[in-house]
């Protein structure tokens, strides 16, 4: 196993838990939102729903920027926005405005947990071995020190919006330092040379691990995405060896 191969697992992990991070810092602050602007919570459950919506319409354009631009450069673009969307949201002065800064936080993380899941099928294929349980791991240690940053600057006293700005600022300064040690990963449209160009079996691999990570293991989900029924995908999981638990969170 070579050094540049553990440097880009290493990395890889630690985009993970900037995207958990940021995730993290945003939920610990949901009921400081909900009191500032005194919502009732069906309100408040319906500028949050701008997250979701967010993220449903980013996955599907997200997998064919990945195509285009390769994973490495999708992973700075969806970190670059997750990290810069978390602020604003905090300091939207009506609910309103609150939901269409969630909306653009929802496609950044979108964005982000599509080319990291992508980035990190190229990374254990490089690797040799199974590391996707490792890297959910990595995102669940960041949603860990989000929340408990805020629990920390709300014991202290600190206001929301500063406790979220250094968050910000801290796991910008840590995604920018991870990016450029992750690895190619997925190369863009074009990129790779014709001697590297994968197979059919390769390519439906390939699809197959992308779509499980976009979809955290759900075999009907990806079953329905990739046109398929479910003992097909079954099959192919049994085929190449692969276990869909490991990318459930």
């Amino acid at each position: 196993m070579s050094l540049r191969a553990v440097t880009a697992r290493v990395a890889t992990t630690g985009v993970f838990f900037v995207n958990g991070a940021i995730v993290g810092s945003w939920v610990a602050q949901i009921p400081w939102v909900q009191e500032r602007f005194d919502l009732t919570k069906s309100v408040m459950g319906l500028v949050i729903l701008a997250l979701s919506v967010g993220v449903i319409l980013a996955f599907p354009v997200v997998g064919q920027l990945i195509v285009r631009h390769g994973s490495r450069r999708m992973v700075a673009v969806g970190g670059t926005l997750c990290c810069a969307a978390l602020v604003p949201v905090l300091l939207m002065p009506h609910p309103v405005a609150v939901a269409v800064a969630l909306f653009a936080l929802g496609a950044g993380s979108a964005t982000m947990d599509v080319s990291m899941n992508a980035h990190g099928v190229a990374v254990e294929r490089a690797l040799g071995r199974p590391i996707m349980s490792s890297l959910h791991a990595g995102w669940a240690f960041g949603g860990m020190f989000g929340a408990g940053w805020a629990a920390l600057g709300a014991t202290v006293g600190t206001d929301p919006r500063i406790t979220a700005a250094a968050a910000a600022l801290v796991m910008g300064g840590l995604l920018a330092a991870c990016v450029t040690r992750i690895g190619r990963g997925s190369d863009a449209e074009g990129e790779a040379a014709p001697d590297e160009a994968p197979g059919p079996d390769e390519t439906l691999r390939l699809s197959l691990l992308t779509e499980l990570a976009k979809h955290h293991g759900n075999i009907a989900d990806v079953a329905r995405a990739m046109g398929k029924a479910r003992m097909q995908v079954h099959r192919w999981c049994k085929r190449f060896g692969i276990n869909p638990d490991v990318y459930r969170k």
